[in-house]
């Protein structure tokens, strides 16, 4: 009884703060021209990415500075692009901070400090995307997933975290999304041999995917299913790739 009040109160709370946040149609629909890779999903995470922008939009804070003047057009698409690697996941990977602070230009982030026996540390991507590295083989994909999408938004540009985040999305099942991480990884660098290699498996899985789905009706022919039970061999005795081992500064 206290589980089913207690889920009746949580999607009382999300329907309000949609309804408090709303996206006019117009709006979304610039975004999505705007950010072309926001669009490759179907009806239903279309329609999730669109409900999770405006809970984000909900739960954070906007503000700018440097004399930049924030819009609807800017803060809806900062959103959007910060809910799609966590589609899946949920907006708790984001439950550590409530502010954000937009800037009109980059923002080199602070990567040392000084501890309490005044030793200067750094902190770079190399040491946190190791420190990813880490709670994969110890199977801490959550947390995992959480590391690397942090780095794929303060540093766009490194093709490894985006890797690493599609081989924790093929552990979970999560077949488009490991897909579209590899593009990412591939956009920055077409030459990253790991991510190559992984897309090509993650289209196989893809192909088995839909392949099964078509061998699961009455009326499919024999070819098809031979050639599945080929791909399921293939795929028996095939693995995806190690992650990257590291990852430039």
């Amino acid at each position: 009884m206290w589980r089913q009040w207690w889920r009746a109160w949580q999607a009382w709370r999300e329907e309000a703060a949609v309804a408090r946040k709303p996206i006019p149609d117009d709006l979304w629909k610039r975004t999505l021209v705007r950010y072309p890779f926001l669009q490759r999903r179907d009806a239903r995470d279309a329609a999730l990415l669109r409900r999770m922008t405006s809970l984000f939009l909900d739960h954070k804070e906007f503000s700018a500075v440097g004399g930049l003047r924030l819009s609807d057009a800017m803060v809806v698409s900062i959103a959007a692009q910060a809910v799609l690697p966590v589609l899946r996941l949920g907006l708790q990977c984001y439950d550590g901070f409530v502010g954000i602070v937009v800037h009109p230009d980059q923002v080199a982030a602070r990567r040392e400090w000084t501890d309490e026996d005044g030793i200067c540390l750094l902190y770079t991507s190399t040491l946190r995307f190791l420190r990813g590295v880490v709670l994969m083989d110890m199977r801490r994909d959550d947390d995992a997933v959480a590391q690397f999408t942090q780095l794929t938004h303060e540093y766009p540009e490194l093709p490894e975290p985006f890797n690493n985040l599609a081989l924790l999305h093929v552990r979970a099942g999560r077949l488009e999304e490991a897909r579209l991480s590899l593009h990412s990884a591939l956009l920055n660098d077409p030459g990253h041999q790991a991510a190559r290699v992984n897309l090509g498996q993650v289209h196989l899985l893809l192909a088995a995917k839909a392949w099964e789905q078509a061998a699961s009706a009455a009326t499919a022919d024999s070819a098809l299913r031979r050639k599945l039970q080929a791909l399921r061999n293939l795929l028996a005795s095939e693995a995806l790739a190690r992650p990257a081992a590291s990852a430039a500064r």
